[in-house]
């Protein structure tokens, strides 16, 4: 084997390993969470709408400090299945997110 083909070898071996050693870095962070959930554990109950509640107002109150209030709206919404075009009345069940 002549010595400029082993070299090809090697070079192709070492931008192989190379790579396989960027894709696992960047894949082993996948798992952290940032934000809210990461340093808080997650509940749910349910609350009941009061005259004067409105689906922003509710998610403000509710949402942590470092979380959109329109992501959290979002995920109520998904949560009772209901949409941003629903009326809430006074004395409706809603199960919220909050976390301690």
């Amino acid at each position: 084997m002549s010595r400029r083909v082993f070299f090809k070898k090697r070079a192709f071996s070492m931008v192989l390993i190379l790579l396989c050693i960027l894709f696992l870095g960047l894949f082993s962070f996948t798992g952290l969470k940032v934000g809210a959930e990461s340093s808080k554990d997650t509940y749910y109950k349910t609350i009941t709408v009061k005259d004067g509640d409105s689906l922003w107002s509710l998610s403000r109150t509710y949402a942590a400090d470092d979380e959109d209030v329109q992501v959290y709206m979002e995920k109520i919404l998904h949560l009772n299945k209901i949409s941003r075009h629903d009326v809430l009345r006074s004395g409706q069940k809603l199960i919220i997110i909050y976390y301690e």
